[in-house]
């Protein structure tokens, strides 16, 4: 009886933490010209995501660092690069820091449904996610759209 005790305890675990860990989101990387899911991971409140891409017009290194929200939202966390100009954040409500020669942004607190990116005729476009890294280039073609989703986990 002691051993059967044992076991029902193990197995009650072992489903307490399956529950807990169940994902409440679906993250989607999506082409918006046809609507094809080209990325799909289960996902939880709190993780993160990177995009890294060359800026277009102060051709500067730009990181930016995304989270997924209890809301199954996304909010930009932060984001870096090495030049300071036109078209990079310059809000004053915004948290600024320097690390060595990169300029960090933070204090984001808005959240959004999806965020769309334009596939680069000349610059690489990194996405890194919990499992996977690519380049957007090999989802889709030069000056498509591409959107970045949060679903709730069905």
């Amino acid at each position: 009886m002691k051993l059967a005790g044992r076991a029902a305890i193990v197995i009650l675990l072992v489903g307490a933490v399956l529950i807990v860990r169940r994902p409440s989101c679906m993250l989607q990387v999506v082409r918006a010209d046809d609507g094809e899911v080209v990325y799909a991971a289960p996902t939880w409140a709190g993780e993160r995501f990177i995009t890294e891409y060359i800026h277009s017009s102060d051709r500067t290194p730009v990181c930016q660092v995304w989270e997924v929200t209890e809301h199954c939202r996304i909010r930009l966390v932060s984001e870096s690069y090495e030049w300071y100009g036109a078209g990079l954040e310059s809000m004053a409500a915004r948290e600024f820091s320097l690390d060595g020669n990169r300029v960090i942004i933070s204090g984001y607190t808005e959240e959004m449904d999806e965020i769309a990116f334009r596939v680069a005729y000349t610059v690489s476009q990194r996405f890194i996610m919990p499992d996977r890294e690519f380049l957007l280039s090999d989802v889709a073609p030069a000056g498509s759209r591409i959107l970045v989703r949060i679903r709730r986990w069905p």
